[in-house]
This record gives structure tokens, sequence and C-alpha cells, in this order.
């Protein structure tokens, strides 16, 4: 009879258990192996995320890098757009011109 009694609280206590899973969302319980390669896929997952947070933060950096040296371009190209105003108005022939003629220049002599 304390055998039965000891059973049926057990069961009584199992079924709690069981609704309390239910409840909080959990479908099932892992077991061992089962848990152990939920584990290895957590791990992959974070080793994945941090690889790509890595290259994220490379690629933050060369944009970085990227718009200074644009930054930069764009100033000497506004300083020779106006030291090229400045100095008169040259047309792009002349100076083409000028140049063909410092190139025929050192191909002759």
């Amino acid at each position: 009879k304390e055998c039965t009694n000891e059973w049926t609280e057990a069961e009584n206590e199992l079924s709690k258990k069981k609704e309390e899973m239910r409840s909080t969302g959990a479908e099932q319980v892992l077991t061992g192996p089962e848990f152990k390669k939920y584990i290895a896929m957590i791990r992959n997952k974070g080793n994945v995320y941090k690889t790509k947070r890595s290259e994220m933060a490379d690629l933050r950096a060369e944009v970085g890098v990227l718009a200074r040296t644009a930054d930069i371009l764009q100033n000497q190209y506004n300083e020779v757009k106006t030291n090229h105003l400045s100095n008169g108005k040259r047309t792009r022939h002349s100076w083409i011109h000028r140049h063909s003629r410092q190139v025929g220049d050192d191909i002759c002599c």
C-alpha cells in the first residue's frame, strides 16, 4: 500500500512537471547526446557570429579609409581646378599641345 501511494505521488509530480514544461513552451527535454549536439550547434553559431563581426569591423575601417581618400582627392581636384582657372583660361588643347611637344622632344633628343 505504501508503494502504491509513492507511485501515485510520483505520477502526480510527473504530470505537474509536464504541465510546467508545456506552460513555459518547452516541448521536450534533451538527453545526453542530443544536448551535446545542441551545444555544438550553439558554439558553431557563436563562432560564425564572431567571424562575421570581425569582418564587419574590418569593412567599417576600410570604409573610413576610403572616405578619407575620397576627401583628399576631392580637395586636390578643387585646388588644381582653382589654380588652373586662376592662371588664366588655358584650354585643354594648349595643355595637350604643350605635353605632346614635350614628349616629342624627349623622343627626338
